[in-house]
């Protein structure tokens, strides 16, 4: 996999950003984000169809963009019919940049960029890399879709987020697509004192790295959800600053054989505020792996932890399997952390179907109950 990255490598800028993004993404993987998975979604997993990607424009679907809403397609960004650099004009408190065109500004966040060990984290050299700026202004929403505008099997997106508007909301779809996967790494950058709600609607298949980077007293509240068509492979990482407070819940309901993963890293160097919930349902001979890794650095005291996960498992040919790590140098702190899996109640079963509910019904009043956090 290795040798065709470095064939299909950025080389069209040969500028000091692409060089960096280039190291970077032949960094080696991390088998422990896959040690777990089985034969047939290792092969999914690892099935990268790089030298079929696409790597050129997409003027001839401008018709069906939204300007109100950013497309990502293999790592061109667009806003409705404008390219990069007159996005701008659209939305006043909004600036695009791409790495194709403006790689020296960009080269700004290097130091923000990392790779994580993921496969996504290696289409950072694969694509050109989009910057979007929310500046200051009144309460404001930005709308992002994934998706891919060319017949292929692999869609490739690298995005640096940086919020500076005090307070933002953020709306990331990943729009389904039968047999394709979509492979992306974010970096999101919370100035100081900012709030930030990003909502993530996972549809089809994908393979995601998120980073979050907090700025002192920065909060952030971030939902995830997971639907693919049949994998799904998701890692967070979370750099907390003094006075952060982070929140982050996830929910999935894995059916029809499907293989969802998710891994949820926290640092904490500073004093600060994290909780993360994670609420899932396997059936249908689905696998469920949720994974999390809390760190506190022996300087960091007073901080607060929570990282909880239930889980619901509806037959027996399905598994949902994970668990949190502590990783705590001090003892000046409160860590809590939980991580249980059950079958549906037979009692709370029986109850619904007595007051009227066929079985189906009170089984899926159960489900949904399980899920809304």
């Amino acid at each position: 996999m290795f040798d065709l990255i470095q064939q299909n490598l950025v080389t069209l800028k040969k500028d000091k950003f692409h060089r960096h993004v280039n190291e970077l993404a032949m960094k080696p993987i991390k088998p422990s984000y896959y040690n777990h998975l089985d034969a047939n979604t290792k092969h999914h997993i690892f099935d990268m169809d790089i030298n079929n990607h696409s790597k050129e424009t997409i003027t001839d679907h401008y018709e069906s963009l939204d300007e109100r809403v950013l497309t990502c397609t293999d790592g061109f960004y667009y806003f409705g019919m404008a390219f990069p650099t007159s996005m701008s004009k659209i939305k006043s408190n909004l600036d695009l940049y791409s790495s194709y065109e403006n790689s020296r500004k960009i080269s700004q966040y290097s130091e923000f960029i990392k790779h994580r060990g993921t496969i996504a984290d290696t289409v950072m050299g694969l694509v050109f890399t989009g910057l979007i700026v929310c500046k200051k202004s009144q309460p404001d929403q930005l709308h992002i879709n994934i998706e891919n505008m060319a017949q292929t099997t692999s869609n490739f997106n690298h995005l640096i987020i940086h919020v500076q508007n005090p307070k933002q909301t953020i709306n990331i779809e990943y729009k389904r697509r039968e047999q394709e996967c979509k492979f992306v790494k974010i970096t999101l950058l919370i100035d100081a004192g900012c709030d930030v709600t990003v909502n993530e609607v996972i549809l089809g298949n994908s393979q995601i790295s998120f980073d979050t980077v907090c700025g002192e007293y920065a909060s952030l509240r971030h939902h995830i959800q997971q639907s693919p068509d049949s994998y799904s492979h998701y890692v967070s990482n979370v750099d907390l600053n003094t006075g952060s407070d982070v929140q982050i819940k996830h929910i999935t309901w894995a059916k029809n054989n499907n293989s969802i993963n998710l891994f949820n890293n926290v640092y904490h160097s500073h004093k600060g505020v994290y909780d993360f919930t994670s609420r899932t349902i396997a059936q249908d001979m689905s696998k469920v792996h949720v994974e999390g890794l809390i760190n506190v650095t022996r300087q960091n005291t007073d901080s607060s932890t929570d990282w909880n996960h239930k889980g619901l498992i509806l037959d027996e040919m399905s598994s949902i399997s994970g668990s949190p790590q502590l990783n705590i140098k001090t003892k000046e702190v409160t860590a809590t952390h939980g991580f249980a899996v059950s079958e549906p109640s037979k009692e709370l079963l029986n109850y619904l179907e007595s007051r009227g509910m066929s079985q189906h019904r009170a089984l899926q009043n159960v489900c949904l109950g399980h899920i809304s956090i």
